[in-house]
């Protein structure tokens, strides 16, 4: 995988600024010749390197003044994020593909307290080629 993490395409205004690329990884091991690295918006493209929960990244992230971010991790992360409340809409690719072992889509030890799962409010979904798309907005009590 190989994501450029850039706004493209025809109906993109050219003043419209690149949304902050942010990479978060254990090792700090990134391929030298990845697109958030190499391309014309790098300079946006902030590495987070450690062992860090997801509030150290959201900290992390306002000191740079980032205040809203679309989430794209590991089960753990993902899990992270949504044990802190902090997920207000949810947009979930399901592809024909069956993956085992590992972390589970969205889990960890910090899933959500006391919930096996989280209910989804103002559903709609969509085909996009071999995938399903299923948008909602969490339920928090």
């Amino acid at each position: 995988d190989n994501p450029q993490l850039t706004l493209r395409g025809a109906e993109i205004p050219e003043e419209k600024d690149q949304p902050w690329s942010v990479v978060v990884t254990r090792s700090g091991k990134l391929p030298p010749d990845a697109h958030l690295l190499c391309d014309e918006h790098r300079e946006r493209t902030l590495v987070l390197k450690g062992d860090m929960t997801f509030v150290d990244i959201l900290r992390r992230l306002s000191e740079q003044k980032i205040t809203c971010i679309l989430l794209e991790g590991g089960g753990d992360l993902l899990g992270q994020a949504f044990a802190a409340k902090t997920v207000d809409e949810c947009f979930w690719y399901i592809a024909p593909r069956i993956i085992g072992g590992g972390t589970m889509a969205v889990g960890g030890p910090d899933f959500v307290p006391d919930a096996c799962s989280v209910e989804l409010m103002d559903v709609w979904h969509e085909t996009i080629g071999d995938n399903i798309l299923v948008h909602g907005y969490p339920v928090w009590d």
